[in-house]
């Protein structure tokens, strides 16, 4: 009898440790949850752009989103030319609660600044 109660117990934990297997095996792996697009954000507020540094992977797209009163209007580095990453500019300014984004397809570190008040300034690194 004891034998038949062991062999039993054991039939089910063979069974049970399958079933889980089969269940974490069929588990889409986080890689592959995930889209295939990195994205991140930067705030634009009365402070300047939070965060004022970032660093991304190459083909991250970055949301640009003014939650300030005032218009902002973020581009590439120097000012007024915005000739370091060309792309990297609007070309109009955000007013308050728009947004814009730009996919960083250029690995380096990318200087940024608001067209509109060029003193508020941002770096992005692009890995």
């Amino acid at each position: 009898m004891k034998a038949k109660v062991i062999l039993s117990l054991a039939v089910i934990l063979v069974i049970a440790a399958a079933l889980v297997w089969k269940t974490k095996k069929n588990e889409p792996k986080p890689e592959t949850a995930l889209s295939s697009t990195q994205q991140a954000g930067v705030m634009m507020t009365t402070s300047g752009f939070e965060p004022a540094e970032l660093k991304i992977k190459n083909g991250t797209t970055v949301t640009f989103l003014n939650q300030d009163s005032k218009p902002r209007w973020p581009a590439s580095a120097p000012h007024p030319t915005h000739t370091d990453y060309p792309e990297f500019d609007p070309k109009q300014a955000l007013t308050s609660g728009q947004s814009w984004s730009f996919t960083f397809e250029e690995a380096g570190e990318w200087r940024y600044h608001d067209h509109l008040n060029p003193t508020v300034k941002g770096t992005i690194t692009v890995e």
